[in-house]
């Protein structure tokens, strides 16, 4: 867990010694397919988008958010808040 984007945080548990970055993972293979804005503008298929609609990870503006942010490259993905319309 990056103290930088989570300042006071530590993780509960250390993380797994044989872990195999270079094995595809389900959760991983789902993140990169949805790092193309059309298949997560798919994803919310029948929801209504609220502003600022679908936009980078990077470009994400919260309340009270800490600073610096993170780079496009770091954040990589697209967010967006929507509801049933």
């Amino acid at each position: 867990m990056s103290r930088k984007w989570f300042p006071g945080l530590t993780p509960s548990r250390p993380a797994p010694v044989d872990l195999d970055t270079g094995v595809p993972h389900p959760a991983r293979i789902y993140d990169y397919i949805l790092e193309t804005r059309d298949e997560f503008e798919r994803f919310l298929a029948g929801l209504q988008l609220e502003p600022p609609g679908i936009v980078p990870m990077a470009e994400w503006r919260a309340d009270g958010e800490p600073q610096p942010r993170p780079s496009p490259l770091e954040a990589g993905g697209y967010v967006a808040v929507a509801r049933k319309g």
